[in-house]
């Protein structure tokens, strides 16, 4: 049997386990695409009276029958899991009507490239070559978040223009994930470490950095209090201007995921045209291709207070 029909004659088999340890509920083998145009297969379990339903990635679940594990095994981990997201939804109460949404709807920013497929189903707003899209936060705990996207379907159903959920999901995004900066000095060299190792220039610019402590050549990171999906800030009033006023002169702002952005002077010493090189390595060798944000670097003007994409030495809208 080759690799593909095993891992179907797998699929089908914790299928088939699960419906016989839940005979009432429905089960499903689908198609979920994720961030960036992943699609993964899952295994959804879900009552007729639930409006949410957990997916397990079968892919990661074949990972575990190839380890060892029994079908049987793994199908009752999958029960053991079902079990406590139905006791963890009933604490939730989630109700996905406006009154109690409104209040929870936030912003991320995502690839607009790489996105097509979900932007065709979600209510959006380009900027630049990415996309502002909206979640409802159904969880929030110190290091998870817990969000449902909202689909073209949703936002018919609270009959609201995307202009004016983005003017809520703004104000609900800064109070919920409040903006943060930070010189970056030591915080995101572990990742930068392989990227360091492959090109002098970038090398001695961080160790410069840490050598001389100049706070016109130091990077920023900007993120989010939480650390996740923290790229959203850019669309923050204030922060770019903010971090204009640190500088004291125009800078780049490279994607390093979609959880944050790097800020560097236009009067770093790295040479502007290797800082796509650097997003590129970056992405290549440290982000996951879900979590990867753009591979353009941007340009903010102090004086414009606009925002654009760099591209050899012009900055474009």
């Amino acid at each position: 049997m080759g690799l593909k029909k095993e891992y179907e004659h797998f699929c089908e088999q914790i299928k088939e386990e699960i419906i016989g340890l839940f005979p009432e509920d429905i089960v499903e083998i689908r198609d979920v695409v994720k961030n960036n145009g992943k699609h993964v297969e899952t295994l959804m379990i879900r009552r007729e009276d639930q409006n949410v339903s957990p997916n397990f990635y079968l892919d990661e679940i074949y990972e575990r029958y190839m380890r060892g594990m029994s079908v049987r095994e793994i199908a009752e981990q999958i029960a053991s899991g079902y079990e406590r997201s139905i006791r963890d939804s009933e604490k939730l109460q989630v109700d996905f009507d406006f009154v109690n949404c409104r209040e929870k709807i936030v912003l991320r920013l995502i690839s607009g490239e790489r996105n097509r497929e979900i932007l065709d189903e979600v209510p959006h707003i380009p900027f630049l070559d990415l996309a502002i899209v909206f979640y409802v936060v159904v969880r929030q705990e110190k290091d998870e978040i817990g969000s449902i996207r909202v689909t073209n379907f949703l936002q018919e159903q609270w009959d609201i223009s995307t202009q004016a959920m983005f003017v809520l999901a703004m104000e609900n995004t800064q109070r919920m994930f409040p903006a943060r900066e930070a010189m970056m000095l030591n915080m995101m060299e572990e990742q930068m470490l392989e990227v360091m190792e492959q090109n002098e220039e970038i090398r001695e610019y961080f160790e410069r950095q840490n050598d001389e402590r100049d706070e016109l050549d130091i990077p920023y990171v900007i993120t989010n209090t939480c650390g996740i999906n923290g790229a959203t800030v850019i669309l923050y009033p204030d922060i770019l201007e903010r971090l204009g006023e640190k500088f004291g002169a125009n800078y780049f702002l490279l994607p390093s995921s979609i959880h944050e952005f790097i800020a560097l002077s236009s009067e770093t010493s790295i040479m502007a045209d290797r800082l796509r090189f650097v997003v590129g390595k970056v992405n290549s060798l440290c982000v996951s291709h879900e979590e990867q944000l753009s591979e353009n670097v941007y340009y903010y003007n102090i004086g414009t207070g606009k925002i654009s994409i760099w591209d050899n030495g012009r900055s474009r809208i």
